[in-house]
């Protein structure tokens, strides 16, 4: 059951306005944050109906001043506004964006402490591919991801001892932490277990598929029930 100490809240976003019907059901589940973390800017792409329609359902709910319209490029709105406030304030930001916007904010949002939480395809009815997306401060992320219990984060944490820590434990005994070491040149940490900025999304792409010398793994040897788990722990921070 979701609380006022978690960052997330469910709104029916299908209801919002009569322009979001058609996009309801990808849509209703996409998290909107409540006060203890206040959203500063519902982002959208004026190019896009689906975009623009989700907005002014978003203006209903948090209201116009809450919404950023671009139309593809996010660098105005970084340089301009955003940057400047993530250096004095964590505040958290959402959209419905092509994959482009989202993948800047995703490099950028960890120097501030903050991370994408949410994220979510969707194909327009004119045949686009956009993204639903929301960042948040790390700290918002204390108390459990919403449907991950404890057990769940403890087989996760098994799963990474059992799998993952002989090559990304701490330590330059661990050929990925110090491969990693080497790449991140003291940027972030090498090792997987001291990351902030994992996500489980991040976690499933590299074990399903494998990076450099890295192997992937097989549903035989981690299986989804694991591998979600294995996210669910990497990307919880400050608790482990």
């Amino acid at each position: 059951m979701t609380n006022r100490r978690q960052f997330l809240q469910l709104i029916p976003l299908g209801t919002a306005t009569a322009a979001l019907t058609a996009y309801a059901a990808p849509l209703a589940a996409m998290p909107v944050l409540d006060a203890s973390q206040p959203l500063f800017k519902f982002v959208y792409d004026s190019r896009h109906r689906a975009s623009t329609q989700l907005a002014s359902g978003m203006a209903v709910a948090l209201g116009a001043d809450h919404l950023h319209a671009m139309q593809g490029d996010i660098t105005p709105f970084w340089y301009g506004e955003l940057q400047q406030l993530w250096q004095q304030q964590a505040l958290a930001v959402a959209g419905l964006t092509e994959a482009g916007p989202l993948f800047c904010l995703q490099q950028l949002a960890p120097q501030y402490g903050l991370r994408v939480v949410w994220q979510q395809e969707l194909r327009s009815a004119e045949g686009a591919t956009l993204v639903s997306w929301i960042i948040v401060l790390l700290m918002a992320l204390a108390a459990a991801p919403l449907g991950v219990n404890a057990q769940d984060l403890a087989h996760g944490k098994a799963v990474y001892d059992l799998w993952c820590a002989p090559c990304h434990a701490p330590g330059r005994k661990h050929p990925g932490t110090q491969a990693l070491d080497i790449v991140y040149k003291g940027e972030k940490p090498g090792s997987l277990e001291q990351r902030l900025d994992l996500t489980p999304e991040l976690v499933a792409t590299f074990v399903r598929t494998g990076v450099s010398i890295m192997p992937f793994f097989r549903k035989t040897e981690i299986s989804d029930t694991d591998l979600a788990d294995l996210g669910a722990w990497l990307s919880k921070p400050l608790e482990r």
